[in-house]
C-alpha cells in the first residue's frame, strides 16, 4: 500500500471513531399503518462550519499562500496544494464538534406489495443524500 493509500485510510478510520464519537441521532415512527409508515430521523451531525475548525483551516490556507511565490514551479505549487489539502480535511474531519440543534431527516416507507414483510424506502436518494448531509458528511 503507498504511502498517500495508507495516509488516507489512516484518516478515514479515525474519521469513523470521531463520527461515532461525536455524532448522536434518534428515530421517533410518527405514524405506522399497514401500507405505510414515517419514521423521523433527528441527527447531530459534525458542525463542519464551527468557528474555531473555520480559522485553523483559514490559517492552514494563509500558510500554503506564502510559500507560493512567483519562482514556485508547477509541482511545487500541486504539492503544496495537495498537503494543505489534505491537512484541512484532516482537521475538519476530526476538530468538529457536533451541531447544537438537531437536524430532522424525515423516512417515508410503503410496504412492498408482493412481500409484506418488506418495506420500501420512498425518495431513497433524496433521504441519504439529506441523511449524509445532517452527519456533515
Amino acid at each position: 500500500m503507498g504511502l498517500r493509500k495508507k495516509k488516507i485510510t489512516q484518516l478515514n478510520q479515525k474519521f469513523i471513531a470521531h463520527l461515532k464519537k461525536t455524532t448522536s441521532y434518534t428515530v421517533d415512527v410518527k405514524k405506522e399503518s399497514n401500507k405505510e409508515a414515517v419514521v423521523s430521523v433527528n441527527v447531530k451531525g459534525l458542525d463542519l462550519n464551527d468557528k474555531a475548525v473555520q480559522a485553523k483551516t483559514d490559517e492552514l490556507v494563509k500558510n500554503v499562500e506564502s510559500k507560493i511565490t512567483a519562482d514556485s514551479t508547477d509541482d511545487e505549487m500541486k504539492k503544496l496544494v495537495n498537503q494543505t489539502s489534505f491537512e484541512m480535511l484532516e482537521y475538519i474531519y476530526l476538530n468538529s464538534p457536533a451541531k447544537k440543534k438537531e437536524t430532522k431527516v424525515t423516512l417515508r416507507l410503503k410496504r412492498d406489495e408482493d412481500n409484506h414483510e418488506k418495506w420500501e424506502i420512498k425518495n431513497e436518494t433524496e433521504f441519504f443524500e439529506k441523511l449524509y448531509a445532517a452527519f456533515g458528511l
